[in-house]
């Protein structure tokens, strides 16, 4: 079996894109029941390890998971996937102050855990919760917000990278 890829299109019906998101969608209610799922994230500490921890309890992915937190609003999150230093995809929960990267759609912020694997192969601050500023990372609307703290947690993989980011305050 291969994975079925669709690229959305904002100019078209989408009919097949729209079909493997309800797939998607199916999929994680069914291996993360939404009860369970709270359950195990009731009053705890949101980090990559309880990520990392969590996903292979339900036999999922990394991504998978945080994504499905991200869906359910568990935390405010946004969610980056990025391939030679440039992002194929980015999601953001509703509740997250920011919806763009600071770069914009196209090449992944420089000093971020993520940038710095991508234009230094640094990965020491890969896969553990690393502060990074909103300015840094995030395309800021206002002066006071380019302070703000953020936790990124990111797992590299040769020439792709996962991120995680989160406020700070939670």
């Amino acid at each position: 079996m291969h994975p079925h890829i669709y690229k959305y299109n904002p100019f078209g019906d989408n009919y097949e894109w729209k079909i493997e998101r309800e797939a998607d969608e199916f999929a994680a209610s069914l291996l993360m029941p939404i009860n369970a799922f709270r359950r195990d994230l009731f009053q705890k500490k949101f980090s990559g390890d309880l990520v990392e921890t969590l996903s292979k309890k339900y036999n999922v992915s990394f991504s998978a998971f945080a994504i499905r937190c991200l869906r359910i609003g568990i935390i405010p999150l946004m969610l980056v996937y990025a391939e030679r230093g440039f992002i194929k995809w980015q999601l953001h929960s509703e509740d997250f102050p920011f919806y763009r990267l600071r770069n914009g759609n196209s090449k992944v912020p420089e000093n971020s855990v993520m940038g710095e694997y991508f234009t230094e192969k640094v990965t020491t601050n890969c896969r553990k919760d690393e502060i990074v500023f909103a300015a840094d990372c995030f395309h800021t609307f206002r002066e006071d917000q380019n302070r703000m703290e953020f936790y990124e947690y990111c797992i590299p993989y040769k020439d792709k990278a996962f991120s995680v980011f989160w406020p700070k305050t939670h």
